[in-house]
């Protein structure tokens, strides 16, 4: 009887992923102060106003897609610690190990 294919799974790319979301999230969060910090710099009253407007029109799409990042990033990084545990859980029935 032969095993079937081996199952592979990038635990650390799995972290890092919820480690880089929830650094996109940080992102979105803080892009309502960028965006002010850019219209207050701009020095020209038409842009200003056209930058504060997109910013304005944008918040609530920003806030639903911080929302989604941030819950994506809390589910891959629970992922990346459940298959760790289940690996030391594993190691630890082969050796012999109960803890």
């Amino acid at each position: 009887m032969s095993a079937g294919p081996a199952m592979v799974i990038d635990v650390d790319a799995i972290d890092q992923l919820g480690h880089s979301l929830g650094l996109v999230g940080a992102e979105f969060t803080d892009a309502a102060a960028t965006s002010t910090r850019i219209a207050d710099a701009v020095g020209c009253a038409v842009l200003e106003d056209a930058v504060r407007d997109f910013a304005d029109a944008w918040d609530d799409t920003r806030a639903k897609m911080t929302q989604t990042v941030a819950t994506l990033s809390d589910a891959a990084t629970q992922l990346a610690q459940a298959w760790q545990q289940l690996d030391r859980d594993g190691a630890a029935a082969l050796s012999g190990d109960s803890a």
